[in-house]
């Protein structure tokens, strides 16, 4: 609970739209493994992963010391969903004669 509450927090503080930061904590994996997945509004998500990622690398070294500290071992996952910045578009049914 502590790698997740402490991830949520960091990234509301990181992101434009805070109230869409959703963190998801699985359980553990068989080999002991926990994975926290992530998903931010569609115009946060280059803020999260950093230019060459180094955002989001920088997130999973804190995610490693939390893990240390509550002896887990910590999987950051983004799961952007794809459909979320899709603009639903209208279809125009015009015959061309």
């Amino acid at each position: 609970m502590k790698s997740e509450k402490f991830l949520e927090n960091l990234l509301r503080d990181l992101v434009t739209h805070p109230d869409d930061v959703k963190v998801e904590k699985s359980d553990r994996l068989k080999n002991g493994m926990v994975v926290l997945s992530v998903d931010v509004h569609p115009d946060d998500r280059g803020l999260v992963v950093g230019k060459k990622g180094y955002t989001a690398n920088a997130i999973r070294q804190l995610l490693l010391i939390i893990g240390w500290k509550t002896s887990e071992s910590i999987k950051l996952e983004f799961v952007f969903d794809v459909n979320r910045n899709r603009v639903s578009e209208r279809v125009d049914e015009e015959v061309q004669a």
